[in-house]
């Protein structure tokens, strides 16, 4: 069995997401986090930000 900490829910630029994004919340108990991009190509800073901190979030929770 694996240990989930976290869902990070990635989407495609310019696709709307918000109805699953609800779905998602509401039905799993975990932190979540959307992020949107265009990849593949390189990773935005703004991105890796966003990940860092959630990450550092996870690890600061009981």
């Amino acid at each position: 069995k694996r240990r989930v900490d976290g869902v990070i829910h990635y989407t495609q630029f310019a696709c709307h997401h918000t109805l699953e994004d609800e779905i998602f919340r509401d039905y799993l108990d975990y932190p979540f986090l959307t992020v949107q991009g265009d990849l593949p190509g390189p990773t935005p800073e703004q991105l890796k930000l966003r990940l860092e901190a959630f990450s550092e979030m996870l690890e600061i929770m009981p």
